[in-house]
């Protein structure tokens, strides 16, 4: 799995980061829930 920030997509980008799909769907999910976890992002 790969993840980037969202800025390579030009200012709008600026507030999202941008997660290959290159992994399975548990890979992806269990990946997000320990992002989640963090609370790096409001909202």
């Amino acid at each position: 799995m790969l993840v980037a920030p969202g800025s390579g997509f030009g200012k709008v980008g600026e507030q999202f980061i941008r997660i290959s799909l290159t992994a399975s769907d548990e890979a992806l999910e269990t990946a997000l829930s320990r992002i989640a976890a963090l609370r790096l992002f409001p909202g």
